[in-house]
């Protein structure tokens, strides 16, 4: 329910509880599922099919973790059949009485802003007291005479009272303000953008000069470049995914932006005497430190075929049994004082 929505959780009282201790991580997520279901329901099923399957587990494993879960469980006053958690018992108690102290609280609240509300509303004057007509105004006291039948004065006489000049009129200043205020705005949008272009034509001017300084050539690269003109006679065209390559290997070994990784010399000529599936600085990178020992083949293992050492692959193998049998196939025809070319025809020459 709504009242029961914020579940208080004490850390400490759970941490310094003995059986809680005990409980290990698979238990101890069955009693944490149990006391959510036992915050929303009031209490859980004591039945454990029915609650392993309230709380998403296999009945097997409930009933193993129930011998260390169930100490932390009593049976409900007025409801068989169901348990409760005395810790959590005590929590929504507190809960409970809380929501009641805040809801009276709020009550009185209420209740004095709507006296306050009501005490205003009479202060003020009624509806038709404000609808009615202003009342006719009191008889001037420095006007002097008498009003004939016609109603006019037959003499009269006036004290006129001239006040003072204003010296300073609020209208006047807030216009006053109001204009200085627009000018000073004025001043400064246009310092600002004065500022903003002088930025811009020193990033311009920045942009310029360094185009115009001699970049540093990237001697990684170029060797590389160099290397695979002189194999393939065609002009390397690099991509993003070799930049990133050497980015990695130069952050790697702690380098700056054009310097070569060690090796690298070792690394190429032994990538251009490599049988690679593509010859790319990419894929050099992904096999750098096999080829700081030597050439390797399709699979990216080192080639023994040139008596370097390395792993063996089927390939390798094969040729070497071949060849050792091709050796003592030679050495057979020898001793039967054969030629080469006559063993395969199955005869003997006379």
């Amino acid at each position: 329910m709504k009242e029961r929505s914020g579940m208080p959780y004490d850390v400490v009282a759970y941490e310094s509880d003995d059986l809680a201790m005990q409980l290990n991580e698979c238990e101890e997520g069955l009693f944490h599922r149990m006391l959510r279901r036992s915050w929303m329901n009031g209490s859980i099923p004591a039945d454990l099919v029915q609650l392993a399957r309230i709380i998403r587990t296999p009945y097997l494993r409930l009933k193993r973790a129930w011998v260390r879960i169930s100490p932390l469980w009593i049976a409900h006053d007025s409801l068989p059949g169901r348990l409760i958690n005395l810790k959590q018992e005590a929590e929504r108690a507190w809960v409970v009485a809380k929501s009641g102290r805040n809801s009276q609280a709020a009550n009185e609240r209420w209740k004095a802003h709507k006296t306050k509300e009501t005490a205003d509303a009479n202060a003020l004057p009624s509806q038709s007291e404000r609808n009615a007509s202003p009342s006719p105004p009191l008889p001037n006291k420095n006007i002097e005479g008498s009003i004939l039948p016609n109603g006019s004065l037959s003499e009269y006489k006036s004290t006129i009272q001239v006040l003072p000049a204003p010296q300073n009129v609020p209208g006047d200043d807030a216009r006053m303000t109001f204009t200085e205020t627009r000018s000073r705005l004025a001043d400064l949008h246009e310092s600002v953008a004065i500022e903003v272009e002088q930025v811009e034509q020193a990033k311009k001017n920045a942009e310029a000069l360094k185009a115009k300084l001699p970049r540093e050539p990237d001697r990684m690269y170029e060797l590389w470049a160099e290397a695979y003109r002189l194999r393939f006679d065609v002009v390397y065209v690099p991509t993003d995914a070799d930049w990133v390559g050497m980015a990695r290997r130069r952050k790697a070994e702690h380098l700056g932006p054009r310097d070569s990784p060690p090796h690298w010399e070792t690394v190429v000529d032994n990538a251009m005497h490599s049988n690679l599936p593509e010859f790319t600085i990419k894929f050099v990178m992904t096999k750098f430190a096999n080829l700081t020992q030597g050439p390797i083949n399709q699979y990216g293992r080192l080639d023994n075929s040139n008596g370097r050492q390395g792993y063996l692959t089927k390939d390798d193998i094969t040729r070497h049994e071949l060849d050792k049998l091709r050796t003592r196939l030679h050495a057979e025809a020898e001793r039967r004082g054969e030629r080469p070319h006559e063993r395969g025809h199955g005869r003997r020459l006379p």
